[in-house]
């Protein structure tokens, strides 16, 4: 199966070689088969999902709201880092800690 038209033609969809979801997918697949995350979190996609959408939600939210004058916005490297930090940290089983 190959992405769609234009700037990912030649790329095949669920790549890790050449797909970032694809690779946060399979990352997650992986941990999923080696119990690293609590019991009912055993969906891969859905916490390739759950990191995709939160990482891409700052960036987004920074990018589109960056000069409001209403919103002290930090630094989104360090934002998006400790995000990571949160992420795994909330769906990490016990045997993986």
């Amino acid at each position: 199966v190959r992405h769609h038209k234009g700037e990912y033609a030649g790329m095949t969809k669920g790549n890790p070689e050449q797909d970032a979801y694809g690779f946060l997918s399979y990352s997650m697949k992986e941990a999923v088969e080696q119990d690293r995350f609590r019991p009912e979190l055993s969906d891969p996609e859905e916490l390739a999902q759950m990191f995709w959408g939160s990482l891409h939600g700052i960036i987004s939210l920074h990018l589109n709201f960056m000069n409001d004058p209403w919103i002290s916005w930090r630094e989104p490297r360090e934002t998006i880092r400790t995000m990571i930090d949160v992420l795994i940290r909330g769906t990490v089983g016990q045997s993986s800690t």
